[in-house]
């Protein structure tokens, strides 16, 4: 689903880097595991690289879906409340918790 063509998107969100504390995990049976938060700065694309900042080693994963309010959007910017999909890349994610930190991999 795209976004609202007359909803404005800041030009400042753009350039500021993805960062999103997390929230709440939810795990589903298949093994896909769903971050909640609200988004407190840039935007969070489908395929953007990122890292979760917690426990070292940090993992890094793909974004592979952006959810609101069950409904399936491309992207989530500085406001937003979001679900974010993440297929993992390397690293070890069992133990991100709550209150742990995702932002863009070059952000860091």
């Amino acid at each position: 689903m795209q976004r609202d063509p007359n909803h404005p998107v800041s030009s400042t969100i753009d350039k500021d880097p993805f960062v999103m504390q997390i929230e709440g995990i939810f795990d589903f049976p298949d093994g896909r595991k769903v971050y909640t938060g609200k988004i407190d700065s840039g935007i969070a694309r489908i395929g953007d690289k990122i890292v979760f900042l917690g426990k070292k080693p940090y993992p890094i994963g793909i974004i592979t879906g952006v959810e609101m309010f069950q409904r399936i959007f491309d992207q989530g910017e500085e406001g937003d409340e979001v679900g974010l999909l993440i297929r993992f890349e390397r690293g070890d994610f069992s133990n991100i918790q709550v209150s742990d930190i995702i932002c863009h991999t070059n952000s860091i």
